[in-house]
């Protein structure tokens, strides 16, 4: 079937930030803010497709978060630019190898 890879707790996620939020210990984050992919090595076949769609979905992405109604404008500046973040990430292919194909579990 189609896999589609969502965040598993958004207030946990580095997207939102929220104050009380804290890291996973047994990934080693010193931040909800870092980025840890968590999937098997038998996804890593995966991996093209999955960026493939993330780049596909970008704009659409950050429109959602311009379109979030009450949203404090250095909250959406935040929010935006840490999803910009991810997608600098998924264009330098020695990031992608080292920090998803690489570390997968």
């Amino acid at each position: 079937g189609i896999l589609h890879p969502v965040p598993f707790d958004f207030d946990f996620s580095g997207l939102v930030n929220a104050p009380y939020a804290r890291p996973r210990q047994d990934l080693g984050l010193g931040s909800v803010r870092e980025r840890a992919f968590v999937g098997t090595c038998r996804a890593g076949a995966d991996v093209p497709a999955a960026l493939a769609r993330f780049r596909g979905a970008r704009r659409r992405l950050l429109a959602t978060v311009d379109r979030v109604p009450g949203l404090d404008p250095d909250e959406r500046a935040d929010a935006r630019a840490y999803l910009e973040s991810f997608y600098e990430l998924l264009e330098d292919p020695g990031a992608v190898r080292r920090e998803i194909v690489e570390a997968c579990r």
